[in-house]
């Protein structure tokens, strides 16, 4: 089981691709599919680590429902967003606390 680790995190700059799912039709292969040949062009990035991040719409967890809608996110880190390549998004995490589940595979 995934534990996840409490950390406060600084705000970060990040470049990649997104896509609207739901629990019951989960996207995130085919999320990965598509941005991982094409990670190589973000010229920018901090390092190779890949993030996957998701947003939630405020009452996403009032009432479970598989069908609810939500942003997952394949993206790396940039020191700026001077350089967004094409079918990519930037995406500014905000500083705070937040869970983190480290994935390998």
């Amino acid at each position: 089981m995934l534990k996840p680790k409490l950390e406060i995190i600084e705000p970060k700059k990040l470049i990649g691709q997104n896509l609207i799912m739901n629990l019951a039709e989960d996207k995130t292969p085919m999320l990965w599919r598509n941005f991982m040949p094409y990670k190589h062009l973000i010229s920018n990035s901090i390092d190779t680590e890949v993030l996957s991040l998701q947003v939630y719409p405020e009452d996403f967890f009032s009432r479970f429902d598989p069908q609810k809608n939500f942003v997952k996110w394949a993206l790396v880190e940039v020191n700026s967003f001077e350089k967004i390549p094409e079918n990519m998004h930037s995406f500014e995490l905000p500083g705070g606390l937040y869970a983190v589940f480290d994935h390998v595979g």
